[in-house]
């Protein structure tokens, strides 16, 4: 091996250590304890002791006593050791824990990140260079990785964006955490980022569904308290999701989250924020169709709601709303569901105010299988 091809060696070592970011090189050398600087000093006198073997066994002929016929020349052997240096550094830079006299250094570091409010670099630390024992440990380090920072409410909101996947996975590999769990709810929730976008998997998304199967008032809570900040409608369809999941699990339904939010929404007094929440649930409607018992339920839930609005208020558009969302949905879906329900409705549920208006703005409607099968039933007042 010529020394340039040993210089070419050399500047793969460099290259390799400038591919890593500026911000984490100094961070890096936290891999490398003082035996690891050992063994570099020590292949680094070997290598260049072996490049000048030549001057060394004719300054010292008693070398010559370790040469062997048919054997591997220094030169050979300088390339072996810089190949095997270059492969170790990969493997410690890349892929080795960091050595157990570090690890203070470690921590110490993530908590000043986490002082100067520096969350994405402490994620991306974290991610790089501690996955591996997150996910394959159980030791005192990997707890405290999790409870000091991981688990922290204000890291878990800034990082909401591109957290879900490893904290979802996190979360299944150490159940031990119920604050971890809380606050990935909690922010997830309530900053509106990966949970509702499409790019979430339908495995992710289940295992975060068990998630909240655990924590159902944490849940109930996040949701309530996002959606009074925020309006934004997409919880509707994510908690209807989950309910329906629930059911095909435990056969248990309940509207608590819907309930809250609908209650946030008459607050408001709003005509359109109501309007957009029956319009949600109605498009939900004709997603789950096929959900039998939840589609019944949800008629149910969807019906009194809108009853509820009327009677508060008796405000005439609350009610062709209900006479237009009902006949949509009663015109593309199971027709037995919705006229047993509007029938019931009818006979103990409404009063004769809402009898009235209801027949009144049906005799002014269109003349179709809704307004044919109710028309008799809304006269009986």
């Amino acid at each position: 091996m010529k020394l340039s091809d040993f210089i070419s060696l050399f500047s793969i070592l460099i290259a390799i250590f400038a591919f890593i970011n500026e911000k984490e090189r100094k961070f890096v050398l936290n891999k490398f304890n003082i035996y690891n600087y050992i063994i570099i000093i020590f292949y680094l006198i070997l290598i260049n002791f072996l490049f000048f073997y030549k001057w060394w066994s004719n300054t010292f002929p008693s070398l010559h006593f370790f040469e062997f016929p048919n054997f591997p020349k220094p030169e050979t052997w300088v390339y072996i050791s810089s190949i095997f240096i270059i492969i170790w550094f990969i493997y410690k830079i890349f892929f080795a824990s960091f050595p157990s006299s570090n690890l203070n250094k470690i921590i110490h570091y993530y908590q000043y990140l986490i002082n100067r409010k520096d969350y994405h670099s402490l994620y991306s630390y974290i991610y790089k260079f501690n996955k591996t024992e997150l996910f394959n440990n159980n030791d005192e380090f990997v707890r405290e990785l999790i409870n000091k920072f991981l688990s922290n409410y204000h890291f878990l909101q800034a990082t909401s964006l591109y957290n879900f996947t490893f904290i979802n996975k996190l979360i299944e590999k150490h159940t031990f955490n119920k604050f971890l769990v809380i606050n990935f709810i909690k922010t997830q929730i309530s900053t509106n980022s990966y949970l509702f976008n499409n790019h979430i998997s339908k495995n992710e998304l289940i295992q975060f569904y068990k998630l909240i199967e655990k924590e159902q008032v944490q849940f109930n809570k996040s949701v309530n308290n996002y959606f009074s900040n925020t309006y934004n409608f997409e919880i509707i369809n994510f908690t209807i999701d989950f309910y329906i999941f629930l059911y095909k699990k435990s056969k248990n339904i309940n509207f608590i989250c819907l309930t809250d939010i609908f209650n946030s929404i008459l607050r408001l007094n709003k005509h359109h924020s109501i309007d957009i929440y029956f319009n949600t649930i109605y498009n939900k409607l004709n997603e789950i169709q096929k959900e039998t018992i939840i589609f019944e339920e949800l008629i149910d839930f969807i019906t009194n709601n809108q009853l509820d609005v009327f009677n508060k208020s008796y405000n005439e558009n609350y009610l062709i709303d209900f006479i237009e969302k009902y006949r949509i949905l009663y015109n593309n879906s199971n027709k037995k569901i919705l006229k047993n329900k509007l029938e019931n409705t009818f006979n103990k549920d409404v009063s004769n105010k809402f009898r009235i208006k209801f027949y009144n703005l049906l005799k002014t409607s269109d003349k179709d299988e809704f307004y044919t099968d109710f028309i008799k039933i809304a006269s009986n007042y």
